[in-house]
């Protein structure tokens, strides 16, 4: 009988795997260089968040479209001044978009959504929207501290930014 069930587990076990692979898989973004990050981006900046807010409340928390204001304290590329608002989703079960914290600050790579993505919030036809992806390089930063990430931003030469 023990036999049975460790066998049913293992079978069990193989079709999980196949047919939902774990999510760090299908996100491994762990090589991705400031450089190449950079480059993918349309906007790249560092900053706390000032707010965030669900774009449609009564819809499910899970993946939910966001808009998030940052206020801007450095821009490397698009060169964002004042505040920036992203309208992006949660990240909690997929590699799209990603969860901020009001209060914390990030160094976000953000690229310009497509016009299907921003009717998505209700935005004016024509309104350039910009969001982030979970392997695009947007990260918290911990205060008063610049990031491994954020120096290497500043060593690159300055045609790249």
């Amino acid at each position: 009988m023990r036999g049975f069930v460790r066998k049913c587990a293992l079978a069990a076990a193989v079709m999980v795997g196949t047919f939902f692979p774990a999510s760090a898989e299908a996100c491994d973004c762990s090589m991705l260089r400031p450089a190449v990050a950079l480059e993918r981006a349309d906007l790249v900046f560092s900053g706390p968040v000032v707010s965030a807010r669900l774009a449609r409340p009564s819809e499910p928390d899970g993946e939910a479209l966001t808009i998030v204001e940052f206020a801007i304290a450095r821009s490397w590329k698009g060169r964002p001044t004042g505040r920036v608002i992203l309208h992006t989703q949660r990240n909690f079960y997929s590699c799209e978009g990603k969860d901020f914290l009001v209060g914390q600050r990030y160094l976000v790579f953000a690229r310009r959504n497509t016009p299907e993505v921003s009717r998505r919030y209700s935005v004016p036809q024509g309104t350039v929207t910009y969001g982030v992806f979970m392997c695009g390089g947007t990260q918290a930063q911990r205060p008063n501290v610049t990031s491994d990430y954020e120096q290497e931003l500043n060593r690159l030469p300055i045609q790249v930014r």
